[in-house]
């Protein structure tokens, strides 16, 4: 995906529609880092979801900037998020959760803030849990560093 994507952008392409999932099943860091390079995401779409899956319609325009090594919380370093923190939607999320795929965390403390959700979307997806606290941040059985 690497290479294709360089071949488009050195051939004059200006707009790349990606559905997929990022830093999970459709994905690869070599094209990530790549794409987060050399475009700026404009715009994000939900798409139809089948179980636990992740994916989303993300729109990418070619950028003439190079992207500044650090976050600083703009809205143009925003649009380099590849995988927002599902509770606080302004850092790189750093761990997925297992039993739903779409719920993803930069931190511990966001995981506890956006615990309620989190809960209310096992539900609906009739996934039980015997407890409130038995799903554990630090725990690669229940979440999947990414």
């Amino acid at each position: 995906a690497h290479d294709i994507l360089m071949a488009y952008i050195e051939g004059g392409g200006k707009c790349l529609i990606h559905i997929g999932e990022f830093k999970g099943l459709t994905g690869d860091n070599n094209f990530e880092t790549l794409l987060r390079k050399k475009m700026t995401c404009t715009k994000v779409l939900p798409t139809m979801t089948w179980g636990t899956d992740a994916s989303h319609v993300s729109i990418w325009e070619v950028s003439n900037k190079e992207p500044s090594s650090e976050g600083n919380g703009t809205n143009e370093e925003q649009n380099r998020l590849l995988l927002p923190c599902s509770t606080c939607h302004f850092k790189e999320a750093r761990k997925r959760f297992r039993l739903d795929r779409s719920l993803v965390y930069c931190s511990k403390s966001c995981y506890n803030r956006g615990a309620d959700e989190g809960k209310n979307r096992l539900r609906l997806r009739m996934i039980e849990f015997d407890s409130d606290d038995c799903f554990q941040y630090d725990n690669p059985q229940h979440f999947l560093n990414i």
